[in-house]
């Protein structure tokens, strides 16, 4: 479901790999559950509670306030967007160091 060209293209914008392929497995398959997300991900479901968090914080998914939660990729052009403008700034601050 996920190739691993996307995921290096996303590991060139700062994910990890886990990250990237929970961010474009649950692209792939629209709104879900943490439980879905790990099962059909085939990811520790540990892990991939820890990354939602991770992914959320970067604002690359949204919650659904649910119960269950259910979550939501943002889309891909706004996710790379995001990617990019936090690569942009981790860089100035390197040039200002």
């Amino acid at each position: 479901m996920v190739n691993s060209d996307e995921i290096r293209l996303f590991n060139d914008l700062g994910l990890t790999s886990t990250q990237a392929k929970i961010y474009l497995h649950l692209n792939s398959i629209g709104n879900a559950t943490a439980k879905k997300i790990a099962d059909t991900s085939k990811t520790p479901r540990q892990d991939t509670y820890r990354i939602l968090n991770e992914l959320f914080s970067l604002g690359l998914i949204e919650k659904k306030i649910t119960k269950p939660i259910e979550y939501r990729a943002v889309p891909p052009e706004e996710c790379l967007k995001i990617l990019i403008a936090i690569r942009n700034e981790e860089t100035k601050k390197i040039e200002n160091e």
